[in-house]
């Protein structure tokens, strides 16, 4: 990628489709034949951008609670860990903050991944 970065949250939008961000920058629209499935898609969009930081920054914090703690011997630090690698909740927040922050993102024309 180029470098750039999003334009500004909190995103918003009009009643008609419109989607601009917090410097009231258009950043897209909704038209066409499928206006009511555009508009709730975009609807979705906008809550999903406006609650990305705070999502993530919560999957972080949770995820310190798998660390192991002040009196925790440094010696099972390891043990700890592997222990908690294998709970449910560590992998549904890895998975999380993998797929919100990638390591790399890159821009392709190759299709989707189906889920």
């Amino acid at each position: 990628m180029s470098g750039a970065k999003h334009s500004p949250t909190p995103y918003r939008m009009d009643s008609g489709g419109t989607m601009r961000d917090a410097r009231g920058v258009v950043i897209a629209g909704v038209y066409g034949p499928l206006h009511a499935i555009q508009l709730a898609n975009a609807q979705f969009i906008v809550r999903a951008c406006n609650s990305h930081d705070d999502l993530l920054a919560a999957c972080k914090a949770a995820k310190l609670y798998f660390e192991p703690g002040p009196k925790c011997p440094p010696e099972h630090h390891e043990w700890f860990r592997k222990l908690m690698k294998n709970d449910p909740i560590w992998k549904l927040l890895t998975a999380a903050i993998a797929r919100a922050q990638p390591e790399k993102e890159t821009v392709t024309d190759a299709e989707p991944e189906s889920r």
